[in-house]
């Protein structure tokens, strides 16, 4: 009684086009693979900085893969950053409501991409299960050797928030800790942001071009906050991508020898 199916499985990415980076989501049709779903549908849509659909598509769940070319959705956009929004819609049982698909960022010097990272809750219980790992997103390195700036992307979710802020921890490879309130101002819905960590004042000589480390805490609604973060390099020809993680040191979510009793299955 307490398994709550899944119609409904999506995610939000970071979306960049210009000269430099395309970004495109590509993932296979698992759920006719493994699970041999028989219908299905991908709802796919895109939207600027201010929250607003510049795009939309919809195709029938029937090929073995997809992908979805951001530059192409923009019909001859050149400059833009916003989201991208896959949304997975089933009558069956999509098992997960985390799909997983990634995000590839394409520049004339390489590849990056990440698997799904942020997305809109489906209901109020499945907000309630997720909210509470949101608070201090970490797990990401910050690199500036060589004009390097290391970011993180912030995608409110359908409610507005007022006066957001990002509550930054930046810490050295000397273990000393720099803390700074980064104004995001209002986010309207499904608002995107691209937040460079160089911005900071003295952010560059605190970590004396060694490798740092960061936690995020920050507003947004009715979003999951794994953000997508990484580093840009100093021409933008270059970048990195990963995705936070919450701050292991406020959750006890492992298991111990002693805790674990029997055998656990995984599909």
């Amino acid at each position: 009684l307490s398994y709550d199916p899944v119609f409904r499985a999506a995610a939000l990415f970071l979306a960049i086009v210009n000269a430099q980076v395309n970004t495109r989501v590509v993932f296979m049709n698992y759920w006719k693979i493994k699970n041999q779903l028989g219908d299905g549908s991908v709802l796919v849509t895109l939207r600027d900085q201010a929250g607003q659909r510049v795009a939309r598509r919809y195709w029938k769940l029937e090929p073995a893969a997809f992908d979805i070319d951001v530059r192409d959705m923009l019909g001859g956009v050149s400059d833009f950053l916003g989201s991208i929004e896959v949304e997975i819609h089933s009558a069956e049982d999509l098992k997960f409501p985390f799909p997983a698909l990634d995000v590839v960022y394409e520049t004339a010097k390489g590849l990056t991409y990440v698997h799904t990272c942020q997305r809109k809750f489906n209901n109020a219980e499945d907000a309630m299960r997720g909210i509470r790992f949101n608070a201090r997103q970490s797990a990401f390195d910050l690199i500036t050797a060589d004009g390097s700036r290391p970011f993180f992307s912030v995608i409110n979710g359908p409610r507005p928030v007022d006066g957001a802020a990002a509550r930054i921890e930046i810490s050295n490879h000397a273990g000393a800790v720099l803390k700074h309130e980064m104004q995001l101002g209002d986010l309207a819905p499904f608002a995107a942001k691209l937040v460079e960590l160089t911005d900071i004042p003295d952010v560059r000589a605190f970590l004396g071009g060694k490798p740092g480390y960061c936690v995020v805490d920050l507003d947004a609604n009715d979003v999951f906050c794994r953000l997508t973060c990484g580093n840009l390099g100093a021409d933008l020809g270059t970048m990195s991508v990963t995705h936070s993680f919450y701050d292991c040191r406020k959750f006890d979510d492992y298991y111990t020898a002693d805790d674990i009793r029997g055998f656990f299955p995984f599909n």
